[in-house]
């Protein structure tokens, strides 16, 4: 079982007590292993639904903004290097 961090855990609370909902998003990452991150509520995406605890769910995301960097060390052994120098530099 991962556990939540005290920051995590304490913008989750916040956001209970402001919006009526949290969301977080297990990450299975290759260099860092499993762990939790804290999603804002304003960039949770759903499905309509009628359910209180989003049981009836026909999908769900969130908005992520990551660097340059950090996308190109996501991606590494993916694509071939020269189509790498499309990405944007900055």
């Amino acid at each position: 079982m991962v556990k939540l961090n005290d920051s995590t855990y304490r913008r989750c609370v916040n956001d209970i007590v402001t919006l009526g909902m949290a969301v977080t998003k297990r990450n299975n990452d290759p260099s860092y292993g499993i762990d939790v991150k804290y999603v804002d509520p304003l960039d949770f995406v759903h499905s309509y639904t009628e359910d209180p605890n989003f049981g009836d769910l026909v999908y769900a995301g969130h908005v992520e903004r990551v660097s340059i960097g950090e996308l190109k060390r996501r991606l590494v052994g993916r694509y071939r290097k020269r189509s790498s120098k499309k990405l944007p530099t900055r």
